[in-house]
């Protein structure tokens, strides 16, 4: 017993660790550029987002997203971005997600919007200068997975 809560407590001690030391992208930056996520709705129960989870490797946000339409401020410069494609189908067809690594170079004070296409199985992500509609970098693409039924879980059944 003794030993079940000292693993316990190394447990929760190792977990506030990974908080603590996990490192956001700063949301006050001087000449930041702008970076817009994207919804997309295809009917009532069929959409596509495109939001921006990471910057460098580190969270948009502590909690993965932003509220309403703020975009994300986004030190100029190159960039590697992360994206969270997520697609719904349908009723029953999803969600559907992919993470795509992005990499872009930011102009300062420029406004950008996410974008992208979904073929079949595969979804493709750019970001696009608000301005100009040039592309701020080269096209990504992945396969989506439906993670929630990729995830096995055990089941226990009690035995009487």
């Amino acid at each position: 017993m003794r030993i079940l809560v000292l693993l316990s407590c190394l447990a929760m001690t190792g977990c506030v660790g990974l908080i603590e030391r996990a490192t956001f992208l700063p949301w006050r930056a001087g000449d930041a550029a702008l970076v817009h996520d994207r919804a997309v709705a295809d009917g009532a129960a069929a959409w596509q987002t495109y939001q921006l989870a990471a910057v460098d490797d580190k969270l948009v946000s502590p909690l993965g997203g932003r509220s309403g339409d703020e975009p994300a401020k986004v030190p100029p410069g190159e960039r590697a971005l992360t994206v969270l494609a997520t697609v719904q189908r349908g009723p029953g067809k999803g969600p559907l997600e992919a993470y795509l690594p992005l990499r872009a170079r930011l102009e300062p004070g420029a406004t950008y919007r996410l974008n992208g296409r979904v073929e079949g199985a595969r979804v493709e992500v750019w970001l696009e200068q608000v301005e100009t509609g040039r592309h701020a970098g080269e096209p990504a693409a992945a396969p989506l997975y439906n993670y929630a039924q990729a995830t096995p879980l055990p089941v226990f059944v009690p035995m009487r």
